[in-house]
């Protein structure tokens, strides 16, 4: 019992009491700094703004030569936190910070906004060209971004005088800078990086970011492990994670619901982002849940300094508009490759799987020549997924001049069969991610597949409401292996191929046998080799007017 005691009055006097702001030393016998923002004058009432109190309190912790910045249990209201090398800001459980909403506390800074180096505001927690900096806790970190929100949406001339006046300033800077205009209105993110080394930000809940929520840029070795991250349907651009020409990072065991997109992987945008020239690469993404926002793990459409090396495994997507989203548009340039998803349920997901060189555009436009502004996407693969409740399997559109090359799926499951639920899914230049992009295919609920080169469909089974399971236009070297669907329309064949070139496919229908199963059409398709089961069956094999007598090889 005597020991329990001297135990007991070692752990009072090393922690301090309460104040958490006594100095100690580790084991090694070197000092170790906490410094309490409570005892440099915050106020946790909710009420009180304690920017000056929280900078006083880093500027204690930056002259010891750097510690932990703690915010305890209370409600801090705050304007933006800028963090140095060699500082963990602390936030306890029970603790809320509370994040301003008058502009004016916002200095302004140089960054990135959309793809493209700009001014705006700093963002609410922000370091740059730091190393060692760390976010962590169990408390909750608020943006309070209503009234940012509210002020994106308006238009220029209905907002204040003292806001246009920063825009105006923004724009001057930029102009000045850059020799361009300021191409968006720059919001501040909830936490920003920028150009630092050894970044972690573990245990928080981040809640009613203003805009993107957490966003490193040009950063080296950023871990991210079990965050929350929660902002409304309705609120814009709240992106939960948006990695921005970073490298070796890690994300796990986190949970994101957000307006916009879960988690995006971007490398500037077009002239800019070639400017700067620096990827995305080495970043794994793992047990993570994705619930509602416009996509669950989405690259691009800014990635022109490229992405690649990306590994998502084990994570969950619920009632997300697209699962895995990879978009761009001629113009982007930068080269996405080397993606691997594994080990992946989705439910309610409207599209599990996009892949887009129009965003914004219309797969019908003409060929162009390749120039730097052509993007090139390659190299891509799904294995061991699941998919239920979508209204659709996927929609996959390269470029004329430029297919998308090396995509491979493997034991894939997806039903389709609850049917669709969006309106406007069938307007041709609507809604970006869908199948209503190709004219004339509004009613697609498998795969959609244009100008495509090394496609390989291994053990995939797809049901659908209706067929066909697989469109498949201008796609080149197409092998689909075990393929087997319960789809049995009669009328409408599973698989379709239009101007295909050098194609194997061996694949079966659940249900009723008779009816079509393939339909080959268009002048250019040639080399297609079909299983004897499939060639056996009575009315199997469609072979439109177009197609050459000599299309179908042994």
């Amino acid at each position: 019992m005597k020991r329990f005691y001297l135990l007991l009055l070692t752990i009072i006097l090393v922690s301090g009491g309460t104040s958490w702001c006594a100095a100690g030393k580790d084991k090694g016998g070197s000092k170790s700094y906490v410094f309490n923002i409570a005892d440099y004058g915050a106020v946790g009432d909710g009420v009180t703004k304690n920017t000056d109190a929280i900078k006083k309190t880093i500027a204690g912790c930056v002259k010891a030569g750097g510690g932990t910045v703690w915010v305890p249990a209370g409600k801090f209201l705050t304007g933006p936190i800028e963090l140095k090398s060699n500082i963990t800001l602390h936030i306890d459980a029970g603790a809320h910070l509370l994040f301003s909403q008058d502009v004016n506390d916002y200095p302004t800074v140089q960054s990135r906004w959309y793809g493209t180096e700009q001014h705006g505001f700093m963002s609410c927690i922000f370091a740059r060209d730091s190393e060692n900096v760390t976010v962590t806790g169990r408390g909750v970190v608020d943006g309070q971004g209503e009234y940012w929100w509210k002020l994106f949406r308006q238009k220029s001339e209905e907002r204040s005088e003292r806001v246009r006046s920063r825009r105006a300033e923004f724009m001057r800077l930029t102009r000045e800078r850059f020799g361009r205009d300021q191409t968006r209105f720059g919001r501040p993110s909830l936490v920003q990086f920028l150009n630092c080394r050894n970044v972690r930000i573990d245990g928080l809940k981040f809640v009613r970011s203003p805009f993107w929520v957490l966003h490193p840029i040009y950063c080296e070795n950023v871990t991210i492990d079990a965050v929350m991250v929660i902002s409304p349907a309705d609120s814009p651009n709240t992106d939960a994670l948006d990695i921005d020409s970073c490298k070796n990072v890690l994300i796990s065991n986190s949970y994101f619901d957000v307006g916009d997109d879960c988690i995006v992987i971007k490398a500037g945008r077009d002239e800019d982002g070639r400017r700067v020239n620096r990827p995305s690469e080495n970043i794994t993404i793992s047990n993570c849940v994705m619930a509602r926002g416009h996509g669950g793990v989405v690259i691009g459409s800014e990635m022109s300094g490229g992405v690649r090396n990306v590994v998502i495994d084990n994570c969950i997507f619920t009632q997300t508009d697209r699962g895995i989203r990879l978009k761009s548009r001629r113009g982007r340039g930068g080269l996405v490759e080397d993606i691997r998803v594994n080990n992946v349920i989705m439910n309610d997901v409207v599209c599990p799987f996009t892949i887009n060189m129009f965003y914004y555009n219309n797969v019908n436009d003409p060929k162009q020549p390749v120039n730097e502004g052509t993007p090139i996407f390659r190299d891509l693969h799904f294995s061991n997924i699941t998919v239920k409740n979508a209204d659709f399997a996927g929609f996959f559109a390269g470029l004329a001049e430029l297919p998308v090359e090396g995509i491979t799926f493997s034991n894939v499951y997806i039903d389709t069969t609850k049917g669709r639920r969006w309106d406007n899914i069938g307007k041709p230049s609507g809604y970006s991610g869908s199948p209503a992009m190709a004219e004339g295919y509004d009613r697609i609920e498998g795969f959609f597949c244009k100008n495509i080169k090394d496609i390989v469909f291994r053990n995939v089974r797809v049901n659908t409401k209706q067929g066909p399971v697989f469109i498949f236009e201008d796609t080149e070297n197409l092998e689909i292996d075990g393929f087997k669907t319960a789809t049995s329309d009669k009328d409408i064949p599973t698989i379709e191929l239009r101007q295909v070139k050098a194609a194997s496919i061996d694949g079966r229908r659940g249900g009723e046998s008779d009816g079509p199963f393939v339909r080959i059409s268009g002048a250019q398709t040639r080399d297609i080799l079909l299983s004897e089961r499939m060639k056996r069956r009575k009315g199997a094999v469609i072979l439109e007017p177009d197609v050459s007598k000599d299309a179908l090889i042994n």
